[in-house]
């Protein structure tokens, strides 16, 4: 859930990295969204999946290895700000398809006619310039009985903490959209919605510079202008036989 001024992961790779090989996040959403996923209707044709939000591809290529479509029933389009995780989610997830990845910046720049069957927002509608806005333009690009899958993490969850910690201490309000806002957005669009709370775990070896790394990934480049010292203190609660251990939860949300 970093925080980047353009929306790009590319200054932090390797802490979100780090966030990934010490948790259970991913594994815990690919659960939640799976059910989801087998009841879309694909009568005869390719699959039309759009990734919101890329990143690396990381999470997209353990997503499609679970679902198992075929690369010759599947077309794959992402888009991703950062030009490095861009260039990599393309190349990773090439190997699904026949047909080309196709890859945009941001949604605004896929042609207006493509419409999908799956869209996948995983922990991304946190950095979008207006959360009713994507959600609708995501909304309308779903071909009929197509599906949005979204996971957001609200107030339940210890990595949101953080930032209103973080962002308390300097009096600033954070800056992003969280799970606490989406029930009102998609009410507003008077989109068929439901969630589920999926539980996860956060688990790495105590270190003052295993905390920066946790601490990068959740601000970014934001981290700079706040207070570091007592945001590293916010991890002493979670101590735990030399490691930190953070049982947190966010919701995953199905619509349409």
């Amino acid at each position: 859930m970093a925080i980047i001024e353009d929306g790009s992961f590319d200054p932090i790779l390797d802490d979100y990295l780090f966030f990934e090989q010490h948790s259970t996040e991913s594994e815990a959403d690919l659960k939640a969204y799976l059910p989801h996923v087998a009841s879309i209707d694909l009568p005869g044709q390719p699959a039309h999946l759009l990734d919101f939000g890329s990143g690396t591809g990381s999470f997209s290529s353990r997503f499609l290895d679970r679902v198992g479509w075929r690369p010759d029933k599947l077309t794959l389009t992402i888009t991703e700000p950062g030009s490095i995780a861009r260039k990599r989610s393309r190349e990773r997830l090439q190997a699904y398809t026949e047909y080309v990845v196709q890859d945009y910046p941001t949604l605004f720049q896929v042609p207006k006619m493509a419409k999908f069957d799956l869209i996948l927002a995983n922990h991304v509608l946190y950095y979008v310039d207006g959360l009713v806005s994507v959600l609708g333009a995501l909304s309308s690009r779903l071909r009929p009985g197509g599906k949005l899958l979204a996971a957001m993490a609200g107030a339940e969850n210890t990595i949101i903490q953080c930032w209103n910690y973080g962002y308390g201490m300097v009096g600033v309000e954070v800056p992003y959209f969280t799970g606490d806002n989406m029930a009102g957005a998609l009410d507003q669009l008077n989109l068929q919605w439901r969630r589920e709370r999926v539980f996860f775990l956060v688990d790495f070896p105590d270190s003052r510079e295993n905390r920066l790394k946790m601490l990068r990934f959740i601000f970014g480049v934001n981290l700079s202008g706040l207070q570091t010292e007592p945001l590293l203190a916010f991890f002493d609660p979670y101590q735990q036989n030399g490691n930190i251990r953070i049982e947190t939860s966010h919701y995953i949300y199905n619509i349409g």
